[in-house]
Parts: structure tokens; sequence; C-alpha cells
């Protein structure tokens, strides 16, 4: 501290990113899941085609985070704080498409598989970029302490850059037929924050609790192309409580409990308004 009751912090990280997920019997459309609108019928007929393919989708790359805040005394009861984040990084991304065969649902009443040889690739890389700022205070009277921080709205960016190929069979040849894309997605956060309390019940015993906001709900994607199956996410509501007991000054116990909701909605949830929650 160069000033008096003036504390400064700064931090680097990098995370590495590795990101897989596999489904070989891949259906497009599904015809168990009805949400994004009925089969088509096949050429206006009683016929509705499903596709079945091997997916596969990987991300590979290191996002770096630089932390930075100052913190404020500004008398026994009070101190303020401020914090910036500044995270970036770059990834490789892949997505594939085997085709298998295509599934003919006849008139409703039966169905036919037709082998098919074809494949769908799209390779390229994202460039991911976001600057936070962070306000808090915190607040002590007598055993209690209360702390507030507020995330001010800020705006996550990916630039990214893919090539596509499909690849069908067609009179026992191969054919392929290559396109380049690029374009820039972007997050726009409100504003969210959390509340946290502790109480020095006593001089070994401490509670704590706290619950974060965050409004993903009211959040605003703008995605260089349009996606039809992108649902948008909801808000998010997180629960944490726990206690510290110091039986010695050498050994110290604590446990806790937290409830995560997922900040979207899987396909097929029976909630569609809430995310999945996971408890700890």
């Amino acid at each position: 501290s160069f000033i008096q009751g003036l504390v400064f912090a700064a931090s680097f990280n990098q995370n590495k990113v590795a990101d897989f997920d596999r489904n070989n019997t891949y259906l497009a459309p599904n015809p168990g899941y009805t949400f994004y609108g009925s089969l088509p019928l096949a050429n206006g007929f009683g016929t509705q085609n499903v596709q079945w393919y091997r997916y596969n989708r990987i991300r590979n790359g290191d996002l770096n985070t630089f932390h930075f805040a100052l913190s404020y005394k500004v008398n026994e009861n009070l101190h303020v704080g401020l914090g910036a984040k500044y995270l970036w990084g770059n990834t490789a991304d892949y997505l594939g498409l085997n085709h298998y065969a295509t599934i003919s649902l006849v008139n409703q009443n039966a169905f036919m598989i037709s082998l098919q040889k074809g494949l769908d690739t799209t390779t390229g890389t994202s460039k991911f970029k976001s600057l936070t700022t962070t306000f808090g205070v915190i607040a002590s009277y007598s055993k209690f302490n209360l702390g507030i921080s507020l995330n001010l709205p800020y705006i996550f960016t990916r630039n990214w850059s893919y090539t596509r190929n499909i690849t069908n069979r067609i009179n026992n040849k191969d054919t392929t037929v290559i396109t380049n894309s690029a374009g820039q997605d972007k997050l726009k956060m409100p504003v969210s924050f959390t509340v946290g309390l502790n109480y020095e019940a006593t001089k070994k015993l401490t509670l704590a609790c706290d619950v974060e906001i965050v409004p993903y709900g009211s959040s605003d994607f703008q995605l260089a192309q349009v996606d039809t199956f992108f649902q948008g996410w909801v808000n998010q509501i997180i629960w944490r409580v726990g206690l510290e007991y110091r039986p010695t000054k050498l050994l110290s116990l604590s446990a806790g409990y937290r409830v995560i909701p997922t900040s979207y909605v899987p396909d097929g949830a029976a909630i569609h308004d809430k995310g999945s929650v996971a408890t700890s």
C-alpha cells in the first residue's frame, strides 16, 4: 500500500480450453422432439425424411485473463473497491457431420433406410475478448459484515473465420463444395450483482451466505449469422451458505452448500424459463 488505506492487486491467469462433444446417433430433424417444428414433408407428399449423422464438435485453445483491483479503507466500518478483468484468447474450432443414411417415414406407417456417404466439416478459428468492471462495498457493524459487488454492463465479442467443406457422393463420384465465411458475434450483458452477509456468532464460529443474480435473460445476443435453433439464455440466481469453525489457532473447519442453475434451458426440459439446477 503506497497510500494509507489504499491496496492494489493484480494477477494473470491462463486457462486451457478443451471442449469436445460427440453423438453417433445425431438425427436432423429429430422425430422425437418437435419444439422446432414438425418434420417437413418430402416433395409435398406423405413421406418425411430424417438424416442420420455422426456428430463431432471440438474446440481447443487458450483463454487469458488479467485482473486488477483497488481497495480503499474509508474508515473502520467501510471499505470500497474497484476491479477490472480483461479476457482474451483464441481457439481452433471443428464441427463435423458424417452422413450415414436417410431414414424415410412413409405415410407415417412404414420406414426405409437409404445408406448415404457424405461429410460436412467446418474448421476455423475464434478470437474472444471482453472487459468487465466491478465495484464493491463492504460495511461492518458489530459482528456483521455486509458486502455488495456490482458488475457493470459489458460486451463479450467473438470474431470467427470458418471454412466449410461439404462432400457428397453422386454417381459413385465424390463432389466437394467449399465455402468461406467470417463474422463477429456479440453478447451484451446487463448489470449483475452479488450480496453477501457474514456473522461472527462466536470467536470460533462464523456463518456466511450470499446470493448472486445474473440477468442472462435480459442479455442481448447479436449473431453474425441467423441461428434458428438458438433460444437465448435465462436468468441465473446462485445461492451459497457456509460456516467456519476454528477450534484452535492452527485448525479451521469449514462447510458449505450452494445451488447453481444453468444459464440455458436444455432441449426437452419440462420447465422452459429456468435452467437445470446443480447443488453441492
